[in-house]
């Protein structure tokens, strides 16, 4: 059943309405088409994988934790500059060594070294300097 395939090869991508309405005709149920897993990639690179939850709750990544710190809030100051991550992004990374390492405050000698991405907590990240885990509730 090639519609089947093509709604699981859609699930980790945000659905335009006409999707959501048509899995919604048929009974789907939203926990079904809803993401359950979040990737972060820097220069084309995965550098964090984890379950969505985890993801927001508790970044082990400094890109993707200064992802979640830019993003605006509803009580932010319209008047007051919105918070970036300084540097310059990198267009592909394609050199050995962290794609992120220019503009990370944890960066070090060791980041000339491109990261394995291995398991932390609930997720995978690629970093030299992993971020402690929130602690949980």
């Amino acid at each position: 059943m090639a519609h089947r395939s093509a709604i699981r090869n859609r699930l980790a991508k945000p659905l335009p309405d006409a999707w959501r309405r048509w899995l919604v005709e048929r009974g789907v149920p939203k926990r079904k088409y809803t993401a359950v897993c979040r990737l972060t990639l820097v220069g084309g690179r995965v550098v964090e994988e984890a379950p969505t939850v985890a993801l927001f709750t508790s970044p082990r990544h400094p890109y993707t934790a200064g992802l979640l710190h830019a993003l605006p809030r509803l009580d932010d100051d319209p008047g007051e500059p919105m918070r970036t991550i300084p540097g310059v992004p990198p267009a592909v990374a394609l050199d050995e060594g962290c794609a992120f390492r220019d503009r990370c405050s944890l960066s070090g000698s060791r980041c000339a070294a491109r990261p394995e991405l291995l398991a932390a907590g609930a997720g995978r990240v690629a970093c030299h300097h992993p971020l402690a885990a929130a602690a949980g509730p």
